[in-house]
């Protein structure tokens, strides 16, 4: 009788679990977890050729965001960050193309130098802008770049 009580139960949270991970699912809750920290502000900057660099300011702090080597999508690069922050993370977009969750978090070397190993998501067109999407301490720089022919 103990046994059927307790088989009961269990097939009961089970099926409300499943219930729940379809709902999850269903709502794009598993997607929202890949996505970085939303950001409050956004900062726009062209960078044509990131492996030469480029400067930004936020909120009257200096940043410069540089590629240790020409980006595409054949090998991964260093991507190199200097200015002070608490959390850096990154990800690849395209304009009207979605690329995927290719979420990156900066790893901190020292009080103002972060990096990240990345890779460009894969496209299938062959096009070569691209879209970098740091969030960094919640304000959000999106760099416009491109990268070498593959």
């Amino acid at each position: 009788m103990l046994k059927r009580f307790i088989s009961k139960y269990v097939l009961i949270f089970l099926l409300l679990l499943g219930a729940l991970v379809v709902l999850a699912q269903r709502d794009g809750l598993w997607l929202s977890l890949l996505q970085p920290t939303p950001a409050q502000n956004t900062v726009h900057l062209s960078c044509p050729k990131l492996q030469l660099g480029c400067q930004f300011t936020i909120e009257q702090t200096q940043y410069r965001i540089i590629a240790d080597e020409g980006i595409s999508g054949a090998k991964p690069f260093t991507v190199k960050l200097e200015g002070r922050a608490g959390r850096v993370e990154g990800s690849w977009q395209m304009q009207g193309m979605e690329m995927g969750p290719n979420n990156y978090r900066f790893i901190a070397n020292g009080d103002t130098a972060w990096q990240a190993k990345m890779v460009l998501p894969m496209c299938t067109q062959s096009r070569q802008d691209w879209l970098l999407i740091l969030n960094i301490d919640q304000i959000q720089v999106q760099i416009q770049t491109s990268s070498d022919a593959s």
